[in-house]
């Protein structure tokens, strides 16, 4: 069960953000479409929250953990149900495979994502100043939340500091542990880096399908830019200060999903949100906020989005702004020319 977690959870998560998407009618109006990647995204930092409220729910009022992973695990259940029955009922019977162009350079970017999995199967994480484990372990054994501190074993007076860091990924780890029968290393240093690469590949599918069009040229263009992100994970190991790194390393700890997927999902809900106006993505936004808060501390989760936020709110305005007054000119202008 542990190996296809990833899968698992890539299905739940299609559904849970699927179903805001239809019953608020998101791709109505002025809504640019959403892509499967954008609502697997959405709909596994909904899954997190849920969590989060949950667990922190659970650790003040003295639930036990069993009770509150039963209650999730409903939870996820009737999203499916309810996304399924929903969609149902709403298809539009099509022929789906009769436009579909397969360039031969996106096999090569198949063999290489393809070979980033076998390779964090293979190699030795880093875990190296990590207690993750320790925590995961540490819930699971007390049979509660937040009741013993799993860096100094003490239980007597520990709080979750609401200001600091709300420790919920550990309790969401230990939560996927019990789901998958304890099998807490391969869940932490296998099967979750796996989940991982595949959140940050579809964050940077967005931007793909953002500068490259749906023809032939553009689908080549994206396999290839799906290669070039591939190639860096492989040989990040040459350095060991780098993210690709901690791609393939650790992809369990808190850090590398925030900038390996909460950093350029957050950059292109900013190109949405002041260039294409599209103000569904705030929701969106505000969203992918609260779930980072959860995953770290604010520190180095949720301030690091507020400043890739501001920086690109701020190039993509002055952008704007230098095209109307004609500072800069566009590709277009300068072809025709």
């Amino acid at each position: 069960m542990v190996y296809i977690l990833p899968v698992f959870m890539i299905i739940v998560a299609y559904f849970s953000g699927r179903l805001p998407e239809v019953l608020f009618k998101v791709n109505k109006k002025n809504h640019i479409p959403v892509n499967r990647g954008e609502t697997c995204l959405n709909g596994m930092f909904l899954l997190f929250v849920i969590w989060d409220i949950l667990a922190l729910a659970a650790s003040y009022l003295g639930l036990g953990f069993t009770l509150i992973v039963r209650i999730y695990a409903a939870v996820m259940g009737v999203i499916l149900i309810v996304s399924n029955i929903i969609l149902y009922r709403k298809r539009k019977p099509q022929k789906w495979y009769t436009d579909i162009i397969v360039p031969r350079i996106f096999l090569l970017a198949a063999v290489v994502f393809l070979l980033q999995i076998a390779l964090i199967f293979c190699i030795a994480p880093d875990i190296s100043e990590d207690n993750i484990k320790v925590s995961v372990l540490t819930i699971i054994s007390d049979g509660r939340l937040h009741i013993t501190d799993p860096g100094t074993g003490i239980s007597e007076g520990y709080r979750v500091n609401l200001l600091g860091r709300i420790p919920e990924l550990d309790s969401f780890y230990a939560m996927l542990a019990y789901l998958t029968d304890f099998k807490t290393e391969e869940l932490l240093y296998r099967s979750f880096p796996v989940l991982v690469l595949m959140l940050s590949y579809m964050a940077y599918g967005m931007w793909a399908d953002l500068l490259c069009d749906k023809t032939e040229e553009g689908k080549r263009k994206k396999s290839i830019l799906y290669v070039v992100i591939g190639t860096l994970n492989i040989c990040g190991s040459i350095s060991t200060s780098g993210i690709y790194y901690y791609q393939m390393h650790c992809g369990f700890r808190p850090e590398v999903i925030i900038f390996s997927v909460f950093v350029p999902y957050t950059a292109y809900l900013c190109y949405r949100i002041f260039r294409d106006r599209d103000h569904v993505c705030i929701a969106y936004l505000v969203l992918t906020y609260i779930a980072s808060l959860g995953m770290t501390s604010m520190i180095s989760g949720f301030i690091p989005l507020i400043v890739v936020t501001m920086i690109s709110a701020v190039i993509i305005i002055w952008s704007d702004v230098a095209l109307k007054h004609g500072w800069i000119r566009n590709a277009k202008t300068g072809d025709e020319r």
